[in-house]
C-alpha cells in the first residue's frame, strides 16, 4: 500500500528539483535520473492505486483512492514537465558545447 509518508517523500524530491532548475542548476545525469525515478514511482503508485479504487468495498474507499490518485496525478503531470524542461536544457547544453570556440568567444 502507498503510505502518506511515501508520497510525501516524493513531492520533496520533485520539489527540490523544481528548486534547482528555477536556480539555473547545471543539466548533469544525477539530476535526469533523479526526475526519471521520482516520475517512475509516482506511475506505480498510480497503478496501485487503480487497482486499490478496482477492490474498495465502500463508496468511501473509492472516493477516497480517486481523490489520491487525482493528487498523484498532478505530481506526475508536474514530474513530467520538470523532465521536459530538463531535457531542453540538456540539448541547449549540447548544442552551445558543440559550437566551434570562435563562435562562442564572439558571443561574449
Amino acid at each position: 500500500m502507498i503510505t502518506q509518508g511515501a508520497v510525501a517523500s516524493l513531492r520533496r524530491k520533485l520539489a527540490a528539483v523544481t528548486q534547482q532548475l528555477a536556480h539555473g542548476a547545471a543539466v548533469d545525469k544525477a539530476l535526469v535520473q533523479r526526475a526519471r525515478e521520482i516520475e517512475r514511482k509516482l506511475t506505480h503508485d498510480l497503478k496501485v492505486l487503480r487497482r486499490g479504487e478496482a477492490r474498495a468495498a465502500t463508496d468511501y474507499q473509492r472516493q477516497w483512492f480517486r481523490a489520491s490518485y487525482q493528487e498523484l496525478l498532478s505530481d506526475r503531470q508536474r514530474a513530467r514537465r520538470v523532465q521536459s524542461v530538463i531535457l531542453q536544457r540538456q540539448a541547449e547544453q549540447k548544442r552551445r558545447e558543440a559550437q566551434p570556440i570562435a563562435h562562442r568567444e564572439g558571443e561574449l
